[in-house]
């Protein structure tokens, strides 16, 4: 599906592992969508990955496997279940 949303006309490509995603295949998919970010050409499209919401078992796993795994060519990285002043601080905390 990403594949075709790379090669397609849209301008824009928003990968969602958020909502789009069963509880069981969450690492699989982000997996997969660092593979995508690897290795296939988006051209000038903007490319968005929603990860899972800040206060689940997810998200960071989300984010690191992301920005670890698809180096220079990851994209927009949209987070979700913002709001949340001390889900936000343990995000930040973990991930720097």
């Amino acid at each position: 599906m990403v594949g075709k949303a790379a090669s397609s006309a849209a301008d824009q490509v928003f990968i969602d592992l958020e909502d789009a995603v069963a509880p069981s295949e969450k690492k699989a998919a982000r997996a997969l969508v660092v593979v995508s970010l690897s290795s296939l050409d988006f051209g000038g499209k903007v490319v968005v990955v929603r990860v899972n919401d800040v206060t689940t078992p997810f998200c960071h796993g989300d984010i690191l496997e992301i920005v670890s795994g698809a180096g220079s060519r990851r994209k927009t990285v949209a987070l979700t279940g913002l709001g949340q002043d001390e889900a936000e601080l343990r995000l930040a905390a973990e991930t720097t």
